[in-house]
């Protein structure tokens, strides 16, 4: 069976979330008819500044947020499906674990949060270690953790009961350039075992490293998706960074025309006749 024939782990389509105000009245569009699939054996990259929507998309994806509009389904159900949890491993972009804890008594304790049985609980504990490369501080207290270790002790923690699709959050936050590399090989090793993994990130590079499709967000929208290479060459481009910034401007160019499209000069200087209409609307809605 081809990757392309697989069935979607991650199927989302024109997906939008609108935050709003005290009284109803749309505030701020996080997200705008975003669409996105991502299949077994498959990493993509989110990739997008900060307030792009990234994280938005995440939550949508984890069940902590309702989409205003659109679907998002991951293993074809809606995302709100408590039995489909386990198959799902979150890496959080803040570290947020009890520091007074190992980081072998850490495993430990999600492992029973996750109710695996002692002994299986143990093997995969060691395993996971073991795959991270943490076998040498197991005993140590988190406290006395780099921030790439404990980025790799996060990354245990999600792999703790096997899951098919892997979020990470910004998962090279803060490393250097071997831990960086250090978990980009995790991530070649986890979808070589076939796991399907999303990555949200601001890094450029990350998508050139680990990934075989990415997504580029901007302002809630997707400006583009698909292979990297295949990107370069539909945009003539030479790497992430130069794609990047001609789809950023291109895309406020023409957010700018469609706001001098809304507003004429003879809307402009015409004095507002009373409350808005759309805010009389939500009210009495």
């Amino acid at each position: 069976m081809s990757e392309a024939s697989k069935s979607p782990l991650v199927e989302v389509s024109n997906l939008t979330k609108t935050f709003k105000d005290f009284w109803g009245r749309s505030k701020v569009t996080a997200l705008n008819d975003v669409s996105l699939t991502i299949r077994p054996n498959e990493v993509c990259a989110l990739i997008g500044p900060n307030g792009s929507g990234k994280t938005t998309l995440v939550k949508i994806l984890l069940g902590l947020l309702f989409p205003t509009s659109g679907s998002a389904q991951v293993f074809s159900q809606n995302c709100f499906e408590v039995s489909n949890k386990y198959r799902i491993g979150f890496l959080a972009e803040e570290n947020c674990f009890y520091r007074h804890l190992s980081g072998e008594e850490t495993l430990n304790f999600y492992g029973k949060l996750l109710n695996l049985p002692y002994v299986e609980r143990r093997d995969r504990v060691n395993e996971l270690l073991k795959l991270t490369g943490m076998e040498h501080a197991a005993k140590r207290p988190l406290g006395e953790y780099s921030l790439g270790m404990l980025r790799r002790i996060g990354l245990a923690q999600a792999l703790l009961a096997d899951p098919e699709l892997l979020i990470l959050d910004e998962p090279t936050n803060g490393l250097d350039p071997i831990g960086i590399e250090e978990v980009h090989q995790l991530i070649l090793e986890l979808k070589s075992r076939g796991k399907a993994v999303l990555i949200s990130t601001h890094l450029l590079a990350e998508s050139d490293e680990v990934c075989d499709k990415l997504a580029l967000l901007h302002k809630g929208q997707v400006l583009a998706q698909g292979v990297t290479e295949d990107l370069h060459k539909e945009h003539e481009t030479a790497n992430m960074k130069e794609l990047f910034l001609k789809l950023v401007k291109h895309n406020n160019q023409v957010l700018a025309n469609q706001e001098e499209t809304k507003t004429t000069p003879d809307e402009k200087s015409k004095p507002p006749e009373g409350p808005d209409q759309n805010y009389l609307d939500q009210l009495s809605s």
